[in-house]
């Protein structure tokens, strides 16, 4: 009897690494795509701005919808910019500029 629960608990524990594994490499791998300092730099680049010269530089990779994209926002002055970046070639998607104090 002790046997059998201790099978079951090890099949268990495996199959829940495994599901854990796939919903890692299908939902938050970003490893094919351009990556997170590669977006960084095209929104800089697109908003004709350094990194030293913006704060609260943030990024991260996003599915939404089957689509998939990197959010790039950071604040330079008193200019908040939020950014889509394509996460195959760094293009710009969308951008929004607004007063940071609002």
């Amino acid at each position: 009897m002790k046997k059998t629960i201790i099978i079951i608990a090890v099949v268990l524990i495996i199959l829940a690494a495994i599901a854990l594994g796939l919903v890692w490499y299908f939902v938050w791998n970003d490893s094919g795509y351009i990556g997170r300092d590669a977006a960084e730099a095209a929104a800089l680049a697109d908003a004709g701005l350094a990194a030293s010269e913006v704060s609260r530089l943030r990024s991260s990779f996003e599915r939404d919808d089957g689509l998939v994209f990197y959010e790039v926002s950071f604040v330079s002055g008193a200019l908040e910019y939020e950014y889509v970046i394509d996460p195959v070639n760094a293009s710009v998607l969308h951008v929004e500029a607004e007063n940071a104090y609002d």
